[in-house]
């Protein structure tokens, strides 16, 4: 079992029947800013984002009454559709994941690299979790990239030790003595 965090919270996504409607309860209720409203990849839907306090909340509305967000409405009423989540190293994480047994959907490339992938909700506790690595699937800059916090693949270093046959040089005589400039040097 991984100890490692596979990502970060990106957003919740809803779908709702009408933007303009759940605006009144995102902001009005809450107090949710929006940021834009756009055209979802194919058209098939709109979607909404709002901050609310560093927390991103998307709401999507079907443009397309066959397609899935006009079908997840149909099915199950207005609710959470999903939870996105930015992943760095995104097909190695994914690769993982599969060989865990995790059922993984919707795996979308872009310019020959996996950009998304969606954990099914069978394998996910019921609910659908969106797993990216870049914008546009991410609403936010990735983590890793904004703030420093994540470099991939960096190598594990031992705890520093001298080299065999090096010496440490003490400022004292004899054994244990005192440490030469407040710190241990090699000679």
């Amino acid at each position: 079992m991984s100890t490692a965090p596979i990502g970060r919270l990106d957003h919740v996504a809803f779908a709702v029947y009408s933007i303009e409607q759940a605006r009144t309860f995102f902001e009005g209720a809450l107090g949710a800013t929006l940021r834009y409203v756009t055209v979802g990849r194919g058209g098939g839907f709109r979607y909404a984002v709002l901050d609310l306090v560093d927390f991103t909340i998307e709401l999507l509305e079907p443009a397309d009454p066959k397609g899935f967000v006009a079908t997840f409405l149909e099915k199950r009423g207005e609710g959470v559709h999903h939870i996105t989540l930015q992943v760095p190293t995104l097909a190695e994480k994914v690769a993982w994941l599969e060989g865990q047994g995790l059922r993984i959907v919707d795996k979308r490339h872009a310019e020959g690299r996996l950009v998304e992938a969606f954990i099914s909700p069978k394998s996910a506790c019921g609910v659908l979790f969106q797993l990216a690595e870049t914008q546009p699937a991410l609403d936010n800059e990735p983590y890793w990239q904004s703030c420093g916090c994540y470099v991939p693949r960096l190598p594990v270093l031992p705890l520093l030790a001298p080299l065999p046959g090096a010496e440490i040089a003490h400022g004292g005589q004899g054994s244990g003595g005192t440490v030469a400039s407040g710190r241990n040097q090699l000679t």
